[in-house]
């Protein structure tokens, strides 16, 4: 049997987590049709990840049944404030299409009534300007660079409790609350069966929302200097970057971000270039 290593599991876990590009995609459905050994580890992999889920549900059923009132008269609040931005934009959009279309009427009436003169008809108009696509707009300020991954499986992970409780916070938002519960799940872990997608989850609340910028630094340096597969460490790479702009450290920053950008692995590359303009803006 094919023996698959650590980074082959982690492509199988972001494929159907739906997290890969459309390109890396494409390529793991080829490979499934043509390595009978891939498939069917994807098939196995698929199916304990249902199993897991389905274990959650059963164990935290009692937690959801807790939030869900407070879930509902948010959703119902959501719902309300859209609906008034929806029926404020079709106002303005009828409001504009009116005056548009006046604007063409006394338009077309000019054009009728009015008969050039020979000056104006020699007259050689100028070229309209080609249309150039508008370059990518940096994020207005450095926070805008965090992203927040939700709906993460729980694999390794699947049964601890401050885990599940963890994530059901951080799902809907709750970061600070949800901090706690994910660092005590993180102090359980040996250095052995570390958690390396939650401890950069965990670092980034930190980098956002407790501005604790020392604790994010070590969390995210915690990743850079383990065992981790690159994926993880080009990610804890860029967000300690951040750390160290947030920290007024733009120097180390800089460099942080060459050196992501020289790795040339994308998508941290593409970010890094970006952070870097922001940097020197």
């Amino acid at each position: 049997m094919e023996q698959f290593t650590d980074d082959t599991y982690i492509l199988i876990e972001d494929y159907l987590n739906n997290t890969l590009s459309s390109d890396e995609t494409a390529k793991v459905e080829q490979r499934i049709k043509e390595d009978t050994s891939f498939r069917e580890e994807v098939d196995w992999m698929r199916d304990f990840m249902e199993t897991m889920k389905d274990k959650k549900k059963a164990e935290v059923l009692e937690a959801f049944n807790k939030v869900h009132t407070q879930a509902t008269i948010q959703k119902e609040t959501e719902t309300k404030r859209l609906k008034q931005f929806i029926g404020a934009l079709i106002l303005l959009t009828l409001i504009f299409s009116i005056l548009y279309y006046m604007g063409l009427i006394g338009s077309s009436r000019s054009n009728i009534n009015s008969t050039p003169t020979p000056s104006e008809a020699n007259k050689v108009l100028p070229t309209s300007p080609v249309a150039i696509n508008p370059p990518a707009v940096l994020p207005s300020t450095w926070q805008d660079f965090i992203v927040f991954k939700k709906g993460m499986q729980l694999l390794g992970g699947a049964g601890d409790k401050a885990l599940e409780q963890g994530l059901i916070l951080y799902d809907d938002n709750k970061m600070e609350e949800a901090l706690p519960y994910l660092e005590t799940y993180l102090a359980g872990l040996s250095p052995d069966d570390d958690d390396y997608k939650i401890r950069i989850e965990a670092g980034k609340i930190h980098l956002i929302y407790s501005k604790n910028y020392t604790k994010a630094k070590e969390l995210f340096n915690l990743v850079i200097e383990s065992d981790a597969t690159s994926k993880y460490k080009l990610a804890a790479k860029f967000y300690l970057a951040i750390s160290q702009l947030a920290s007024g450290n733009k120097e180390l920053a800089k460099k942080i971000s060459q050196e992501l950008i020289l790795q040339n692995k994308e998508p941290w590359k593409s970010k890094s270039s970006q952070l870097l303009e922001f940097i020197n803006r």
